[in-house]
């Protein structure tokens, strides 16, 4: 089942600037509408839960854990004792890194191991926010898409995720 918002699919911050209905000012995402219906028009179903947490696959998990920690301003939470899952949270959301063995960091965006998931971690200043993430241990992507809404970077081990001042509200 398929989720739509106020029945348009292409619902994103890729919409580009619209008005913000609810504070009448300009919003770089299109306004959201009050009211999410599935596909069919229904309400969605009760949940069967929450999401608890994002867990990233990876070679080290502590090296993750210290440049996520630093990044996005959380602690850790639990730590497996031989260091194989390290939990990360700011109280409200949390970060798992789990060690892979045989981990192979995604070539974004092309093959031949492509992303299954990254993060978009929202800022204020963007340059700014990239240079405090490259001096964590970043690197900048080779391609970026959208340079002066997104940038995209990698995380020690591989993993894109996007800095962005495009915000929802």
């Amino acid at each position: 089942m398929k989720a739509e918002i106020g029945g348009q699919r292409e619902f994103g911050p890729w919409a580009g600037p619209t008005p913000d209905a609810t504070a009448g000012r300009p919003s770089q995402c299109r306004a959201m509408v009050e009211i999410v219906t599935t596909s069919t028009g229904d309400m969605p179903p009760e949940p069967v839960g929450r999401l608890a947490a994002t867990s990233i696959d990876c070679a080290d998990p502590a090296e993750l854990a210290d440049f996520y920690g630093a990044l996005l301003g959380m602690h850790r939470l639990v730590e497996t004792p031989d260091g194989g899952v390290i939990a990360i949270t700011d109280g409200a959301q949390t970060l798992v890194m789990m060690r892979v063995e045989d981990h192979v960091p995604p070539t974004w965006p092309g093959p031949p191991q492509r992303q299954q998931m990254h993060l978009d971690v929202s800022v204020t200043d963007l340059d700014e926010a990239v240079q405090r993430a490259l001096a964590l241990g970043a690197r900048l992507a080779d391609h970026q898409a959208g340079p002066t809404m997104w940038r995209v970077l990698l995380d020690p081990a591989g993993h894109p995720f996007c800095l962005t001042t495009v915000t929802a509200g």
